[in-house]
């Protein structure tokens, strides 16, 4: 399932309500820079037609980003409209990683649950992080 979540920001400006916000797709995200993007403000302002030089933008730096509609793993890291994004990085890897030893199995011992194996599993994750530890 792909992991993604909408972020926005409720601001008003001369008296107008503003409530731009953007879907983020957490999976691109990780995989294009290896973690989420913190600079979350610039991302909406541009993607909602705000300038970064304008009063608007500055209103809108003065609330808080509240996120929401999480969906895949993101779900878990979404409480009450704040996102734990260290979290959910963590959790992501390690989702990818034992993706990664799943195939492994599947393809070189036939084994199709890893989880029937856990023995298999730990060996095969200390073998994956001493090559990386390795690199």
């Amino acid at each position: 399932m792909k992991n993604e979540i909408i972020a926005s920001i409720e601001f008003y400006f001369k008296g107008v309500q503003y409530l731009p916000s953007l879907v983020l797709d957490l999976d691109k995200m990780m995989v294009n820079a290896g973690q989420l993007q913190r600079r979350l403000y610039d991302t909406i302002a541009l993607a909602n037609n705000i300038d970064s030089y304008s009063y608007e933008y500055e209103m809108m730096l003065a609330e808080d980003i509240i996120f929401s509609d999480a969906k895949g793993l993101a779900e878990e890291f979404l409480h009450d409209g704040h996102f734990d994004m260290d979290g959910f990085e963590q959790a992501w890897r390690n989702s990818q990683n034992r993706s990664l030893l799943v195939e492994i199995a599947r393809v070189h011992m036939k084994i199709d649950n890893l989880d029937d194996h856990p023995q298999l599993e730990a060996a095969l994750a200390a073998a994956y992080q001493q090559g990386k530890n390795s690199r």
